[in-house]
């Protein structure tokens, strides 16, 4: 995973903090969805909100990635993915 002190890193964990109104200092990369209880329309929420505020549009229908999104650590690989085959096309 990238480093937690990049930007887009910081601006997916205020984004999951707002969304779940959790302080940023609580959100680590290890932290679980399921512990923050996060529903599957809370998924499929926060990441219509991430593609919102990163002006990102993710691939995949958000209820087919949810078996790959276990974690805060998750979330943010899977958007710098996003972001890395951005910046190829």
């Amino acid at each position: 995973m990238t480093e937690p002190d990049d930007a887009l890193t910081r601006q997916l964990l205020e984004t999951i903090s707002d969304y779940l109104d959790i302080p940023v200092t609580e959100l680590k990369p290890a932290t679980t969805l399921e512990s923050l209880n996060v529903d599957s329309m809370d998924f499929i929420e926060l990441l219509f909100l991430v593609e919102e505020r990163t002006g990102m549009l993710l691939d995949g229908a958000f209820a087919d990635l949810r078996p790959q999104i276990v974690c805060i650590g998750d979330v943010i690989s899977l958007v710098h993915e996003q972001a890395a085959k951005s910046h190829q096309n």
